[in-house]
Order: structure tokens, then C-alpha cells, then sequence
């Protein structure tokens, strides 16, 4: 049975054998967040090693090179395999409609909450006569904000697109911030404005949503 299974063990040759130059060491770590092969070609100072072997059954990485090269790529190793940062991300669905005169009635719908890790999409749906479906992508960002990636769309009885808007937006931790909406009114720069999330008053009458999301730590975490 066993020759049916992938080896757990490769080698990756990184750059030449540094041949009479200065003597090679090396050095095992066996990783806890990442895995070997993102450790093998995520780390950009991997290619300063002579070898890299990857031992994928015990999710471990041996750099091989001179001392410089091993010091330099353990370092960033440390560095990578950090625990995922989770977030907790608390949406406001709000259905809105602007008459004629500009005038804007808003009805809250719902304020679904969403839990995933730095870089992962997660989807969530609404249920009621204003069933949406929202996809949101959170990545980390330097002074302690979040890029948001968000989008909300109606679907069909085929699971087809009926309306949809997106947008991404740089948000302060803890902040709640207005990301994106959708209309099905045909004016495009009205579309593209809501898109946005943006309420416009001065282009006539128009239904129309919009999103708003606070991003935290959940608890325990």
C-alpha cells in the first residue's frame, strides 16, 4: 500500500552546491502554523540556501547553505509561522429608498457576523424577503487596520447573480465603516456610487443597499 503515497520526504535544490567556499551548516525546524511547501516558496531568502528539504510527513524544513544563509532564512521562517490572525466581523445590512425629492427612507435588515482567519473569504446569507448573500475577504494591515473585500448579491432561483456591488476598503480596527451597497437602477454612474456606499440623493428615485462592517478579535482568541 505504501507505494501508492506521495514521498514524505523532497528535496528541493534552491541554488548551487557552494562547492570549496565556506563550509555548509544546517538546521531542522519543524513548523506549527505554516506548512513546509509555503515555507519552501513563500520565504524569498529560501534561495540563498544550497538545499531545502521538506519532510511533509512531519511538516519540517531543513535549511542547508552557509551559516549567513541559514541565520537569514531561519529568521524569516520564525517570523511567517505565526498563528493566523482571526477576525470577527459584524455587518449591517441596510435596504434603503430615495424618492424623487431626494428624500431617503432606510430600513435596517439584519446584522449577521462573520468569523474567519487573515486572507480567507468567508460567505454568509440573509434570510426574509430581503434574502442577500455577502462574500467578505479581511487582510492585515499596518496601524492596526484591516483591508475589507466585500461584496453583496441577490441570486437567482438558479443560484445565478441577479444584483451585485463590491468594494474593498481600509478600516480602523474596531471602527465600523460604510464598504459597499448594490442597486438595480440603470443610471451607472449611480451604480458605481452606490458601489461605493455611497446614499445618493440628486439622480432621481432608486432602492438601493448598503453595507456597513466593524471588525474585531473574537472572543477567546
Amino acid at each position: 500500500m505504501k507505494r501508492h503515497l506521495l514521498p514524505a520526504l523532497a528535496l528541493l535544490s534552491i541554488a548551487p552546491l557552494a562547492y570549496g567556499q565556506t563550509a555548509s551548516v544546517s538546521e531542522t525546524t519543524i513548523l506549527q502554523n505554516i506548512t513546509a511547501r509555503d515555507a519552501a516558496y513563500g520565504i524569498k531568502s529560501a534561495q540563498k540556501l544550497d538545499e531545502l528539504t521538506c519532510n511533509f510527513h512531519d511538516n519540517a524544513v531543513t535549511a542547508r547553505g552557509s551559516q549567513e544563509a541559514v541565520t537569514a532564512f531561519e529568521k524569516d521562517l520564525h517570523a511567517a509561522d505565526v498563528p493566523m490572525k482571526q477576525f470577527q466581523i459584524t455587518l449591517r445590512v441596510v435596504r434603503y429608498h430615495v424618492d424623487k425629492q431626494g428624500k431617503c427612507v432606510e430600513k435596517p435588515i439584519q446584522t449577521p457576523i462573520i468569523t474567519t482567519t487573515d486572507k480567507t473569504t468567508a460567505s454568509i446569507s440573509t434570510q426574509g424577503d430581503d434574502g442577500l448573500e455577502l462574500v467578505i475577504t479581511p487582510q492585515s494591515a499596518p496601524d492596526n487596520a484591516v483591508n475589507l473585500a466585500v461584496e453583496v448579491r441577490t441570486l437567482g432561483e438558479q443560484g445565478e447573480v441577479m444584483c451585485s456591488g463590491k468594494n474593498t476598503l481600509l478600516a480602523p480596527f474596531g471602527k465600523t465603516v460604510r464598504i459597499t451597497g448594490m442597486t438595480e437602477a440603470k443610471d451607472k454612474l449611480l451604480r458605481r456610487a452606490v458601489m461605493r456606499g455611497e446614499v445618493v440623493t440628486d439622480r432621481g428615485e432608486y432602492t438601493g443597499y448598503y453595507v456597513e462592517a466593524t471588525t474585531t478579535t473574537p472572543a477567546g482568541a
